[in-house]
C-alpha cells in the first residue's frame, strides 16, 4: 500500500480498481504498478499496489514481498531493526535458539569443575579405605 504523497512524488497514474477489505471496512482503491527496492538493494520489479492512508508511513510492504525471503524484527537496546533476504537461506528461530542457550549453560554447570558430570543415582566413591 502506498500513500497520496508517494504517487504525487512519483509521478504515478492509476493502472485499475479493486476492492481493499480492512479492519473496519471494504472499500475501492486506486492500484498503480511501482518498482520497489529496498535499502539492501534488494528488488520487487512491477507490484501492483494500492493507495491507502496510513499513520507514520508512506509505503507498506506486503505479504507479497515478505513471504519471498527472510524477514526478522529484533528490539536490541530498546533500538527497532528490520532485515530481509532474498533468497532465504536459513531458518531462524528464536526459540530454538533460546533452548540451545538453556542446554549450553546446563552442561557449563555439570564440568564447571573439570571431569565427568556426576551420575546422580550412582553413591559417591569411598576414599582411603583400606583393601582386604
Amino acid at each position: 500500500m502506498i500513500t497520496q504523497a508517494v504517487i504525487d512524488a512519483c509521478g504515478l497514474v492509476a493502472t485499475g480498481m479493486v476492492v481493499v477489505h480492512g479492519v473496519h471496512d471494504s472499500r475501492q482503491s486506486e492500484t498503480y504498478l511501482v518498482n520497489i527496492r529496498l535499502p539492501n538493494a534488494v528488488a520487487f520489479m512491477g507490484m501492483r499496489v494500492t493507495k491507502g492512508n496510513m499513520k507514520g508511513a508512506e509505503i507498506l510492504i506486503g505479504m507479497d514481498i515478505i513471504n519471498q525471503g527472510d524477514f526478522a524484527v529484533t528490539n536490541l537496546n530498546g533500538i527497532t531493526k528490520f532485515s530481509f533476504r532474498v533468497p532465504s537461506t536459513a531458518h531462524l528461530d528464536f526459540v530454538e535458539e533460546h533452548n540451545n542457550q538453556e542446554r549450553k549453560e546446563e552442561l557449563s554447570q555439570q564440568f564447571q569443575h573439570g571431569g565427568k558430570p556426576r551420575n546422580q543415582n550412582r553413591p559417591k566413591p569411598q576414599r582411603n579405605q583400606k583393601r582386604k
